[in-house]
């Protein structure tokens, strides 16, 4: 099975600093409103791997991370050279960027065809796929 490469270099939007306790729902129409949890709007993204159209709502789980200054340019990040695994880790796959300011991107190689997507401030804010002759 293939998985997602992550690429790419922090540009120190802060989006994982303010939303990395953010969970994304996948939600049909019919389910009940969630704004009392703060969510955000209500995006959408085709998925790249099946070309099926996902809504989706980014919920804020959390406050900022308090080692954030508040101040997205250098230095953003009170504890950058000593932050722990998760914030080194993220993001750990496509979804958890999409719609976001995010200049981290994914490929993913299958059957043939490479996948790139990322997030608004990657080169690919939009999935593109390339099939290999």
């Amino acid at each position: 099975m293939a998985e997602w490469v992550r690429h790419g270099d922090c540009s120190n939007c802060g989006y994982c600093c303010i939303f990395l306790g953010s969970l994304v729902l996948t939600l049909g129409l019919d389910k009940p409103d969630l704004e009392f949890m703060n969510v955000r709007e209500i995006s959408s993204h085709t998925d790249p791997t099946t070309g099926e159209t996902i809504a989706y709502k980014k919920i804020n789980l959390h406050a900022p991370c308090p080692a954030f200054s508040g101040v997205v340019d250098e230095p953003g990040c009170t504890i950058y050279k000593h932050r722990p695994k998760t914030c080194r880790d993220f993001p750990l796959t496509p979804t958890e960027i999409i719609d976001t300011p995010c200049s981290y991107w994914f490929e993913m190689e299958d059957t043939g065809i490479t996948t790139k997507v990322g997030g608004k401030g990657s080169p690919y804010p939009q999935a593109i796929q390339i099939a290999h002759a």
